[in-house]
This record gives structure tokens, sequence and C-alpha cells, in this order.
């Protein structure tokens, strides 16, 4: 079950691994669209007040493209046997994980009482803001569920690049983690430009 969750890569063969991706990146565009839920980085995302479709597959087409290009150039760079479709896939699954991300919108009503609290806190009397205990259970909650969630992504990306590039030394770790940071630059840059 493990090696399912974190490492499918290695068990399922390259086509079903696709289909698999390709049917979780449409599911999780349209449920982004559902609870108004922006991927507007590929680790980012914020639930705003309303989200059209048309954004929604914008979005989800960047920041796919941006983990791919990013992810395969340095995959090149580091294994010249490095395949397309490895990365691909890597991205696609690793992004599956974004199908069930988009449920924190259930709660934005609370986070947004939260942030609008925080937001018109005194700092000469912190300790005047009233938050409710169950304001504070749904915070913590949505807060664990979503560094649950990006730890997974993280560790999905990593077994897939691991398995696609042959990833063995410190350098190739630290250009994985490069590829992150410039996916994700990449990505506000294009969403921001569209916007």
């Amino acid at each position: 079950m493990k090696k399912i969750l974190f490492n499918p890569f290695e068990k399922y063969s390259e086509t079903r691994l696709f289909i698999f991706g390709m049917v979780t990146a449409v599911l999780s565009t349209y449920l982004s669209y559902m609870f108004n839920a922006r991927f507007d980085g590929v680790i980012d995302m914020h639930i705003v007040k309303n989200n059209t479709l048309k954004q929604a597959i914008t979005d989800n087409i960047i920041n796919i493209a941006s983990l791919f290009v990013t992810f395969y150039a340095i995959g090149f760079f580091i294994n010249k046997k490095t395949r397309p479709i490895d990365i691909l896939n890597t991205v696609l699954v690793a992004r599956s994980i974004y199908c069930i991300m988009p449920l924190t919108g259930i709660a934005s009503s609370t986070l947004k009482k939260v942030a609008e609290k925080a937001a018109n806190l005194d700092p000469v009397q912190p300790e005047a803001i009233n938050f409710t205990t169950s304001e504070i259970v749904i915070v913590l909650i949505v807060s664990i569920y979503g560094i649950a969630l990006l730890t997974w992504f993280i560790a999905l990306l990593y077994n897939g690049f691991k398995t696609a590039t042959n990833l063995k030394t410190i350098l190739h770790k630290v250009l994985f983690a490069t590829a992150i940071i410039l996916a994700e630059i990449l990505s506000i840059l294009f969403i921001t430009a569209l916007n």
C-alpha cells in the first residue's frame, strides 16, 4: 500500500500512470472550479470568491507545463536517457493530490472570518482577539491537511523523478529542489501574465 501511495512509478506501466494522471488532472480542474480553489502556482492553492472554469483549466495547464519543462530539462541534464513520458507521468501523478486539496473550500467561510479577525488585530492589545474554539480547530485541521498533502505531493515528485532520471547524488537532489523552485516561479509568471 505504501508503494502505491508514494511510489507507484515502479509498480504500474507508463500507460496506466498516464491515464490515471490525465483523469485526475481533469477531476482536479473541475473540483477547483466547483470549490473556487485557484492553483495559482505549482505548489499554491488559494480559495477565491469566484473561479471560472476557463481559469481553472488555464491554471492547471500552466502548472503541469511548468513542472514538465523544468523537470525534463533538469532530468535530461542529469541523465540524457530521461524520457519525456516518464517526466510527464511523474508530474501528472504527483498533481493527482490536487484532486482532494480543493475540499478545503468547504471551510472557506470560517477561514475568511479568521483572516479578517487577524487583519484587524490590535498590536497594542493582541490578547483582545477572539477566536472561537471551532475556528481554531478548523484552522488547525486545514493547516495539517495542507501540509500533509504538500508533503505527499513532494514525495511523489521525488520518487517519480528519481525513477525517471536514476537520481543518486547530493547534486541531483539539489537540482530536484531547484526544479521545483523554477517551476513555481515559471507558473506564477505565466498565470500572473494571463490575468
